[in-house]
C-alpha cells in the first residue's frame, strides 16, 4: 500500500535498495536514492539509530525525515526483526 502522512510503508523494504519503495507509491526517492543503500539488518539498524547521520538532509527537502530515530537499541533490533518478516509473497 502507499505511505501515509505518518510515515511510509513498510512491508517488503528489507533488501531493497534505499528509495526503490518510495517511488513505487509516488512518493519523492531523491534523497533516499542519493545515499546508495540497501536496507541490509545494519543498514536499517544504523538509520533507526541516526536517521540523519546515514542519510543526509537535501536542501528543500523535507520527505521521510522528521523521524529523529529510535533511542534503546533492544527496540531497533526488534523493529528490524519485525521488518524481515514482511515479506512479499508469503503465506
Amino acid at each position: 500500500g502507499r505511505g501515509t502522512v505518518r510515515g511510509p510503508n513498510l512491508f517488503g523494504v528489507m533488501g531493497t535498495q534505499s528509495g526503490t519503495l518510495v517511488k513505487s507509491w509516488g512518493g519523492s526517492p531523491q534523497r533516499l536514492e542519493s545515499a546508495f543503500l540497501v536496507w541490509t539488518d545494519k543498514a536499517m539498524l544504523d538509520f533507526l539509530m541516526a536517521p540523519k547521520e546515514l542519510i543526509p538532509p537535501l536542501n528543500g527537502d523535507r520527505s521521510c525525515m522528521s523521524f529523529r530515530g529510535m533511542d534503546r537499541e533492544l527496540d531497533r533490533v526488534d523493529l528490524v526483526g519485525f521488518l524481515k518478516t514482511l515479506i512479499p509473497g508469503a503465506p
